[in-house]
């Protein structure tokens, strides 16, 4: 893993969030040191950036009053409008598992405490487990049943 992808990560944002925000900041027009303090980038990694954005025809840059000014054309436009709705339905959907995961760890009748102590990845391991011994105790029921039947039979 690179050093820029760590640093990124580690800031809670990936590549695709860094674009979106280069280009949300330059909707109504930016210059690069706007841009490079706004959405906190090095030089060297804004260069790079704005380099891949402009070849992409996401950003175009124009001559006004004397400065290079950026600015998001329709198509950066309707990336940012993309990502969004694909972040929104991600951010949904993490919290309907996460609904789905208490609502499964309460009928299961954990104490709070051991609750708020699990993370995420532990909560869905313990209700793994937990299926894996519902469906051992159904198997075992319907052996049971089966052998019953064919008791009942003879």
């Amino acid at each position: 893993m690179s050093a820029r992808a760590t640093i990124l990560q580690k800031r809670g944002r990936d590549r695709l969030d860094v674009i979106c925000e280069i280009l949300e900041t330059a909707l109504d027009g930016a210059l690069r040191t706007q841009i490079m303090y706004k959405v906190s980038l090095n030089f060297g990694n804004l260069n790079s950036y704005l380099r891949f954005l402009k070849e992409r025809k996401f950003l175009e840059e124009k001559e006004e009053n004397g400065n290079r000014v950026l600015r998001t054309t329709k198509k950066g436009v309707h990336y940012i409008q993309a990502y969004q709705s694909i972040r929104h339905l991600l951010i949904a959907q993490r919290l309907e598992i996460e609904k789905m995961t208490e609502s499964a760890i309460e009928t299961q009748s954990i104490p709070i405490a051991e609750e708020k102590a699990l993370s995420t990845k532990d909560q869905f391991e313990l209700i793994s487990l937990r299926l894996t011994n519902l469906e051992e105790k159904i198997d075992k029921i319907y052996a049971e049943l089966k052998r019953k039947s064919k008791l009942d039979e003879a």
